[in-house]
């Protein structure tokens, strides 16, 4: 957190207009993170703070965190078991 005080600091609303994104979903970046990483930020009178380098560390990092291969989507319960079902009707009329 050292080297946040000597970068040049942004409030969160500051970053979350920068980069398109909901002040929510910078402040979930500084909470929770993502990937297990989290945005650095301080507090300073009241109001939390980042800085554009501590994000392109947030970036970088998190990326490399990424799960290697796809993202593979499973379906839950009777929604799946339906989708199953449909598809199995279509296959059978298909004469597949």
């Amino acid at each position: 957190m050292q080297h946040l005080l000597s970068e040049r600091r942004l409030t969160l609303g500051e970053l979350a207009k920068q980069q398109g994104v909901s002040v929510s979903t910078v402040w979930r970046w500084t909470m929770r993170g993502v990937r297990h990483v989290r945005l650095e930020s301080l507090s300073i009178g009241g109001r939390r703070h980042t800085t554009a380098e501590a994000f392109e560390r947030f970036v970088i990092t998190s990326q490399k965190e990424r799960a290697p291969g796809p993202v593979v989507r499973t379906g839950h319960g009777a929604e799946s078991e339906r989708d199953h079902d449909e598809a199995e009707r279509f296959l059978t009329s298909e004469g597949i």
